[in-house]
């Protein structure tokens, strides 16, 4: 059975007017593994023994085109994947996968017990669903950007919050990414990319350990969000 939270709910609420008051964000699995691991809004368990076994994964994916270039953020899945990126942080093993990999790449995805990354539900799981019949939907998924966006109401950059939390940024941004892309820089892509999902891991673990991160908001008032990743 899997555990899916029905929305932010008072937690979320209580946050909004007063986040140093509220309890961190998040709902209790009770059919969820049995170490009493908490899911978040954006999470999904699906239990049993391959819970214990398979690998927790943080994901992240670069493309080939930019949005204008495809009609909008309405044709997600018009921009092509360049290179799709997976960390296992129990093993510091990454895992790079180009186009022609694709298949393989949803395989790995669909056998972690969790994928964890920051706008996965509306952007990378949406670059992938033109590859595949498989919409994605019930893979076990942290999406902290989905979790962050149920209590802000705005939907933080990573670049921001990874700088407000942990004192770094990201190396680049995506339309630079792109750019090497066409100029056949793969490797410089594919550190992006791996750059991308080390700083995506830092926010997370720190997120877990301490119930919380750090948002400037758009007035540049900064502010602590509670968490349970």
């Amino acid at each position: 059975m899997a555990c899916r939270p029905d929305g932010p709910g008072p937690l979320a609420d209580l946050a909004l007017r007063e986040p140093s008051l509220a309890g961190p964000l998040g709902h209790q699995c009770p059919d969820g593994p049995p170490d009493g691991h908490r899911a978040s809004p954006s999470q999904k368990f699906t239990g049993g023994f391959v819970w214990m076994t398979a690998p927790l994964l943080v994901f992240d994916l670069e493309t080939q085109r930019i949005a204008s270039e495809v009609g909008g953020w309405s044709n997600i899945r018009a921009l092509g994947l360049s290179v799709g990126v997976t960390y296992d942080p129990e093993n510091n093993l990454y895992r790079v996968y180009t186009e022609p990999e694709v298949d393989r790449l949803i395989a790995d995805l669909r056998a972690a017990r969790l994928v964890v990354g920051y706008n996965l539900y509306r952007f990378d799981y949406e670059v992938l669903r033109a590859y595949t019949d498989d919409p994605l939907d019930d893979l076990p998924t942290v999406d902290m950007l989905r979790d962050l966006h149920q209590v802000l109401g705005w939907r933080p950059k990573l670049d921001d919050v990874a700088a407000a939390t942990l004192g770094e940024r990201k190396s680049a941004d995506g339309l630079a990414a792109v750019r090497w892309f066409r100029e056949g820089k793969l490797d410089q892509v594919i550190e992006y990319c791996k750059r991308d999902v080390e700083v995506t891991w830092r926010l997370y673990e720190f997120g877990r350990r301490n119930r919380y991160v750090v948002v400037r908001s758009r007035g540049w008032r900064t502010q602590r969000v509670p968490v349970i990743w």
